[in-house]
């Protein structure tokens, strides 16, 4: 089993590890390094736990925190056995690694047998690195980009960094900004850890050297002094040592040289984590990673296979593909990896050889690898509904969506010159289609030689119609404040359920939900989950698509969006974005569009269905949770989906108890975005308020409902949870509003 921890490759050398220039650290042997610190996700996986502190914005890529050093050696050892490794870590009285549990780890008390640790230097698994091999690459060993950093074969300045990555002088820190997350991590507006590898890297590709967590390392704390060799700390001692800065911590503590420590069993610091070390072996000929400049390399690359092919569209005449070391001193023939193919034709081969050769010379491993040209349509259309993505010759796989009042279609396939097509006339006959079952043909090319295939598969989904609920106008007390009214002058429908795995994936063609997050036993059950990983301007882009699906008049306007209906799902931005910021609503024409919060909370609470006889409902705002009071619930576990009862998973929508409008997961399962921008408490406008649509600027937009990933306490009615609007991330999902004409 591998969970996909990348390693990157530190040769062996020589550094000054402080103003002592006789203080010189000699690492002998090279080993790999994680790339960036263990995730919460990954430790997870090993452990079976995720002991992190968690915030509203917290997320499974942000490094594991709160966990102590014996931890950390026991996720070292349990993942070398899930690999087939030997085990670096031996405890006295632990016999079966596989076995125990994350309950069964010392905490909060210091423990004999696990302070006298062994670890076998030479076993193949995974291990936490000495300090010196950590501060050995967070300088960036002998690639450290300053210039004279290396003199005479010793890195002799890196120790002097104010940050690892950085080519300012000595210790200045005036881009650590670039580098780290640290003192509270107020960049990118959070006072919280972040997912790893939103900064940038150092020298060797290693990312969150300096700041996010502080990691642990293996040595006893010492001080020490002249020439040393494969230091790994002291024989015995009270503290463990911690290493590079974290997101609540200063400046100071993200400069190379610092040594922190605490005493090994401490634990419920949210700002502790740690990455491991691998050591290299000498007699390895291995690739770590073979990659194609285009095409598609098959099958996906592993170090143990040695035979590739890779296709390439008939656009493509040439292509290169790079071999990289697994063990950065062994040899590669060509020796830089890069095998070049030029020239290629429709219905031919290319084949060439990567050789490795190991550091010690013992061992020799070839890599083949055959290119082939394909043969491909010139133009892919149908005669209603939308093609998704939009034709390309190197796409091959197509949905057409079109509305519930559509049965049948043509779709039709142009090939290239002298190439053939199944069926001949490239048409592809849809008849009596269904909603529940899509229909799925596919278009066959063959090149001038024959042999040489290439299939384009179409499905076509009939969209079902969304079930909708109609919520009256009407006006509501918002807040504690008698005097603050919110007025809803015209009635809408909102949908019954929040926006699905499905339907997004049949309007946008791709979805982006994390499946790790994601509960159910069959495909539909999965398929029926909320969509979840989508920002504010995915939520947008559904809403103006299925407008345009169903003929209805898109709400929304972005600047250089003129055709919605083909606008691909990877063009719309991940990162913050001024023109789709910028986006506008018209709400007067038909077509779909998020609720504004106010609207939200209206419906959320029931609006006059909550034992309201007309006039405002004044007490609506209280409520710990959507359809508290209604139906045969009884507590917050019927109604809704949060950290205490969702397995730290969303759930299918329509599961718990709808509110009395028959609205479902109005609180919990996913946050929803909604279309405000969000002000601050003290600048949101009091008194009565009527048809609000939010402030009129600002940098967030507004999330309200609470999620499996948060507490009970989120899903209160009242509550206003925000975020930018190019977020995404497991807990954040939405649904759609609909005028009544």
């Amino acid at each position: 089993m591998s969970l996909n921890i990348e390693m990157v490759p530190v040769p062996a050398g020589s550094f000054q590890r402080d103003e002592g220039e006789e203080n010189i650290s000699v690492i002998t042997k090279a080993y790999s390094l994680g790339k960036y610190p263990i995730t919460r996700e990954q430790f997870l996986d090993v452990m079976g736990e995720d002991p992190s502190g968690k915030t509203m914005f917290s997320d499974m890529e942000e490094p594991v925190q709160t966990i102590n050093w014996y931890h950390a050696i026991a996720f070292c050892n349990k993942l070398s056995i899930k690999e087939g490794l030997s085990p670096a870590y031996t405890v006295n009285g632990v016999s079966d690694w596989e076995k125990l549990a994350f309950d069964d780890i010392p905490k909060d008390n210091n423990n004999d047998d696990w302070d006298a640790i062994t670890c076998n230097w030479d076993a193949t698994g995974y291990r936490l690195p000495t300090e010196m091999e950590w501060m050995w690459a967070a300088m960036g060993a002998d690639q450290d980009a300053r210039e004279g950093a290396m003199q005479n074969g010793i890195n002799r300045t890196g120790y002097t960094k104010g940050y690892a990555g950085s080519t300012e002088e000595g210790d200045e820190q005036e881009d650590m900004e670039d580098y780290a997350c640290y003192g509270f991590g107020y960049t990118n507006y959070r006072a919280v850890v972040k997912p790893v590898g939103e900064y940038e890297p150092n020298e060797l590709g290693l990312y969150d050297m300096s700041g996010n967590v502080l990691e642990w390392c293996w040595d006893w704390y010492e001080e020490v002094y002249g020439t040393l060799t494969d230091y790994r700390g002291a024989s015995l001692g009270t503290e463990r040592i911690l290493r590079g800065g974290s997101w609540n911590t200063d400046a100071f503590y993200c400069t190379v040289a610092l040594r922190g420590y605490t005493i090994p069993y401490s634990w419920g610091d949210d700002n502790i984590g740690f990455r491991v070390l691998r050591p290299v072996q000498m007699n390895d000929a291995s690739l770590s990673a073979l990659t194609a400049s285009t095409g598609t390399l098959s099958p996906v690359f592993n170090a143990a296979t040695t035979s590739y092919t890779v296709t390439v569209p008939n656009s493509g005449d040439t292509l290169t593909v790079t071999g990289t070391k697994a063990v950065a001193n062994a040899k590669m023939t060509p020796s830089s990896g890069v095998l070049s193919f030029t020239g290629l034709s429709v219905g031919t081969s290319s084949e060439q050889i990567l050789k490795v050769i190991s550091q010690d010379g013992s061992a020799t491993k070839e890599y083949k690898v055959k290119v082939v040209k394909l043969p491909s349509l010139s133009d892919l259309s149908t005669s209603t509904g939308t093609l998704s993505p939009n034709f390309s010759p190197t796409e091959t796989s197509y949905t057409v969506i079109v509305p519930n009042s559509v049965t049948s279609l043509i779709v039709t396939g142009t090939a290239d010159a002298n190439a053939t097509m199944d069926p001949s006339d490239g048409k592809l006959e849809f008849a009596n289609l269904t909603v529940d079952t899509p229909s799925e043909q596919i278009i066959k090319v063959t090149a001038e030689d024959g042999t040489t295939t290439q299939e384009y598969k179409v499905k076509v989904t009939r969209f079902e119609e969304l079930e909708m609920c109609r919520v009256s106008a009407g006006s509501f007390q918002r807040n504690k404040g008698e005097d603050n009214i919110s007025e809803i002058t015209k009635p809408y429908s909102l949908s019954k359920y929040q926006i699905t795995r499905k339907q997004f994936l049949d309007i946008m063609g791709e979805d982006p939900s994390d499946t790790s997050f994601v509960s159910g036993t069959t495909d539909d059950e999965k398929q029926s989950n909320p969509v979840q990983n989508v920002n504010w301007y995915h939520a947008i882009a559904f809403c103006n698509k299925l407008s345009l699906l169903e003929g209805l008049t898109p709400a929304y306007t972005v600047s250089g969006v003129s055709d919605w209906a083909s606008l691909a799902f990877n063009s719309i931005p991940t990162t913050d974005n001024a023109t789709w910021n910028a986006a506008e609503c018209n709400f007067n024409v038909t077509g779909y569009r998020l609720p504004t919060q106010t609207e939200r909370m209206w419906a959320a609470m029931g609006a006059p269905a909550d034992g309201q006889n007309g006039g405002i409902n004044t007490t609506g705002y209280s409520k710990a949770y959507a359809g508290q009071g209604y139906g045969a619930g009884t507590s917050i576990n019927d109604y809704a989906w949060y950290n205490e009862n969702s397995d730290h998973k969303t759930h299918p929508v329509g599961e718990k108890e709808p509110n009395e409008l028959g609205l479902y997961d109005m609180s919990g399962n996913v946050l929803e975005w909604c279309w405000d921008l969000w002000a601050l408490k003290e600048d949101n406008p009091t008194g009565t308020l009527t048809d609000y649509t939010g402030a009129g600027s600002g940098s967030y937009r507004v999330l309200r409902g609470g999620s499996w990933n948060h507490k009970g306490s989120y899903c209160t009615l009242a509550l206003r949870g925000h975020d930018i609007p190019c977020i995404r991330h497991r807990s954040f999902g939405f649904r759609i509003l609909r005028p009544v004409q």
